[in-house]
């Protein structure tokens, strides 16, 4: 996939103007089509939009909005995941047209149970959707994971603030899984012994005192409903291990990235309301 630097990215959005009424500036490069489909959702029939143009990281996203912060008549809106931020509390960069989402990556946002069914019948259209819900047991399963996921990413919140270099998110979701009935699953021994080194090595840079303030302040955050887990990364935890299921419970025969697609396509506004209404203002709906 194609990706711009921040320096053309006003010349992108220049050209593309006569396919959309609002310029949006993401950093995913591997699905686009995924913000594509989400911002349609939100904005209706009202506006025209084609495409959005891929940046390639939140680094990216906001030096190019830092250098578009003039020529007020443009509409436009630079979006930029939470990822650790949000958990940390660290303040959004100061600039017009950027927003954060109120989650850890825009995959959280389209993991929706509404969503989730919908897509389970368009795959097995021949399945009820009493079938499909008892089938799924969202509830249930989102309970599972984020008892052994809050935790984890608590961990991986304190090692990011303490010492950033420590590899977190990086580690593959499926090192801590164990294979039951053709599906991965999350082992609770494998996480919490990956959350044991988490914190060790934050101890090796780092007094128990400042870990301690840190857990505190991640875990005032986290005080919420159990199964909220918009502070864990659902791009590279919660997506891949609900790939699995779906293919072992539908027979899914698509690639996780098409699933992404096609559930954007089902997306609510209601997921992130400030982001619906944030997007709607700048594109003067």
């Amino acid at each position: 996939m194609i990706r711009y630097s921040p320096k053309s990215a006003r010349a992108i959005g220049y050209l593309k103007q006569f396919y959309n009424d609002i310029e949006i500036y993401v950093e995913d490069t591997a699905s686009p089509n995924t913000h594509l489909l989400i911002c349609r959702r939100i904005l209706g029939p009202e506006a025209r939009l084609t495409s959005v143009t891929p940046l390639g990281s939140k680094e990216q996203v906001i030096a190019a909005c830092r250098l578009d912060q003039i020529e007020p008549k443009r509409k436009r809106l630079y979006v930029i995941d939470g990822d650790f931020d949000l958990i940390l509390r660290r303040p959004k960069p100061r600039l017009r047209h950027l927003y954060r989402l109120r989650a850890y990556c825009i995959e959280n946002l389209i993991l929706s149970e509404t969503a989730i069914e919908a897509v389970c019948l368009q795959i097995s259209p021949l399945s009820q959707p009493p079938k499909v819900h008892a089938l799924l047991d969202l509830r249930a399963w989102l309970t599972t994971l984020a008892n052994n996921l809050r935790p984890l990413f608590i961990s991986y919140a304190i090692c990011n603030e303490i010492d950033p270099t420590i590899q977190t998110v990086g580690a593959t979701v499926y090192s801590m899984c164990i294979s039951e009935a053709k599906e991965p699953k999350l082992e609770t021994t494998k996480v919490f012994r990956r959350i044991r080194a988490m914190l060790r090595n934050c101890r090796a840079t780092s007094s128990s005192t400042d870990i301690r303030e840190v857990r505190s302040r991640v875990e005032e955050v986290l005080s919420g409903d159990i199964r909220d887990l918009k502070y864990v990364s659902g791009k590279d935890y919660i997506l891949p291990l609900l790939y699995h299921r779906l293919r072992n419970l539908f027979e899914l025969p698509i690639r996780v990235e098409q699933l992404k697609v096609q559930l954007a396509a089902q997306y609510e506004p209601s997921q992130e309301p400030f982001y619906a209404r944030r997007l709607r203002r700048e594109a003067g709906i």
